[in-house]
């Protein structure tokens, strides 16, 4: 018993990052050094990590940490821009009309285009084609 006991406690350790902070001599703030890695427990394999494919609460949870959208959402829960640095809404109100952020680009290094948002929303369109039928309220 004392064993299982002394194997539960040691194997509720701490990990192998390194979570010292160093302080910064101008300003007395700590920054973090070492790894940073992102844990969840997300119950269940996701079906598909391409956001105009999943359909998922397990996925969503981790597509909301790997892709920025146009908009986004604060701390507050308002919509702000994501990585659109602006957008204007036409007079009609029925055309956004979206400024990318200079130099945002994809983890390989491309850049990121406006035809890149134009692909998934055509995939999306295919896909979900009630959701996009202008007739619909």
């Amino acid at each position: 018993m004392l064993l299982i006991g002394t194997l539960l406690v040691t194997g509720c350790g701490g990990g192998g990052t390194d979570t010292s902070k160093e302080t910064d001599e101008g300003t007395g703030e700590g920054t973090e050094t070492g790894e940073k890695i992102l844990r969840s427990n997300n119950s269940s394999e996701p079906g598909s990590l391409d956001p105009a494919l999943a359909q998922g609460t397990h996925e969503s949870w981790i597509l909301e940490n790997v892709f920025e959208g146009l908009m986004t959402f604060d701390e507050n829960g308002e919509l702000v821009e994501g990585m659109a640095e602006s957008y204007e809404l036409s007079e009609d109100e029925l055309t956004y009309t979206f400024t990318l952020r200079d130099g945002i680009t994809w983890s390989n290094g491309d850049p990121v285009t406006a035809e890149d948002f134009e692909f998934t929303w055509c995939i999306c369109q295919l896909k979900f084609p009630l959701y996009f039928n202008p007739k619909l309220p």
